[in-house]
């Protein structure tokens, strides 16, 4: 399950779903082992040689991967058509994500990615405000934007993929 900062359930789908297209029926979900009981609820982001062993003794598995996806700024929600008063006024959208891959036979970093998204909006106060710019002029929210940076990461690793 992916660390994040809002709600993960649509992260960890998403990295889910993604990383199935690529590692086929390779891919193994630690929630089975959770089940039961033999590994912790959340894994630590930077798993320590000890955690590492310990999944591979209880997963079999050759690889973990960790991500960790956050909104820094959700500045504007979905929309931006808020015009200042007075001045100028930028607001922004930002959201990081950062996938590593651990290699469990070596009980070491294997690789480490990050993909950063930002949506910025300037507005001045004398800028042209008509009733339709209002109706179209949204942004990416946070959330997607984090999203979109999980699917952008993932999609590296496609020369990976199973066939």
């Amino acid at each position: 399950e992916p660390f994040t900062n809002y709600d993960d359930s649509d992260a960890y789908r998403l990295a889910k779903e993604e990383f199935e297209e690529i590692l086929g029926d390779s891919l193994f979900d630690l929630t089975k082992l959770r089940q039961i009981k033999i590994i912790a609820k959340k894994l630590p982001l930077n798993p320590t040689t000890k955690d590492l062993l310990e999944i591979k003794k209880f997963s079999g598995c050759n690889f973990l991967i960790n991500i960790n996806s956050k909104i820094i700024k959700d500045q504007m929600g979905s929309s931006s058509h808020n015009s200042p008063s007075i001045g100028t006024v930028t607001k922004y959208n930002e959201a990081e994500t950062k996938i590593q891959i651990y290699d469990l036979n070596r009980l070491e970093l294997l690789s480490e990615a990050t993909a950063f998204g930002q949506v910025k909006v300037t507005k001045r106060a004398e800028d042209d405000e008509s009733i339709l710019e209002n109706l179209l002029d949204y942004t990416t929210p946070g959330e997607k934007l984090a999203l979109k940076t999980i699917k952008k990461l993932i999609r590296k690793y496609d020369k990976y993929r199973q066939e």
